[in-house]
């Protein structure tokens, strides 16, 4: 994804090179769960579950990343999550729309207008501070004022900003009280 530029002058109509490199890890990913489908002790929706938290966190990442992005890198940054997208509910079998909501929710604020942007930083979203930077760095870069006054925004920790991430790829809750990790399923007391 780094080598991405997301500031291009067109509208893309091919996704780019790194969606297939995702895909496939999808398409290995569920090769090998159905080789171990017998030996694994957790449902195969609770792994998918937690891989595409990992893949959609990744991709956030990496969109936060950008250094310029143009109206054409965010048509890009659409193209791919929804190339992206399209592969992993076939293979997956799921929905996953808390998942799809946070890489959405991401992109679609790229294309906010400053007011708009400060409201939407106002509400929480569980994205980190870095993640908010650079969104605010983009969608901003013209605009000097604007991008300090939100910037100062994020820093003073006001806003959509994640203060406690539980939800890391190696500890997940899962819906019932107890906390999956990479030590097992733990209960919450």
């Amino acid at each position: 994804m780094a080598k991405v530029k997301w500031d291009v002058n067109h509208v893309n109509v091919q996704h780019s090179p790194y969606i297939d490199t995702i895909n496939r890890g999808i398409q290995y990913f569920a090769m090998k769960l159905e080789e171990q489908t017998s030996t694994v002790m957790l449902p195969p929706d609770v792994l998918w579950d937690s891989f595409v938290h990992v893949l959609t966190h990744l991709l956030v990442e990496g969109f936060s990343n950008a250094k310029k992005c143009s109206a054409g890198g965010r048509a890009l940054m659409q193209l791919d999550f929804t190339h992206f997208w399209s592969l992993l509910e076939i293979v997956s079998g799921g929905k996953h729309p808390e998942h799809r909501a946070y890489v959405e929710q991401y992109v679609k604020a790229y294309y906010l207008p400053k007011d708009l942007l400060e409201q939407w930083l106002l509400e929480p979203h569980g994205y980190s501070s870095k993640h908010l930077v650079g969104l605010v760095q983009c969608a901003c870069s013209s605009d000097k004022k604007a991008r300090q006054r939100l910037l100062a925004l994020v820093e003073s920790g006001t806003g959509s900003a994640t203060t406690n991430n539980n939800s890391s790829p190696t500890q997940q809750p899962s819906g019932d009280g107890s906390t999956l990790s990479a030590d097992g399923p733990k209960k919450d007391y």
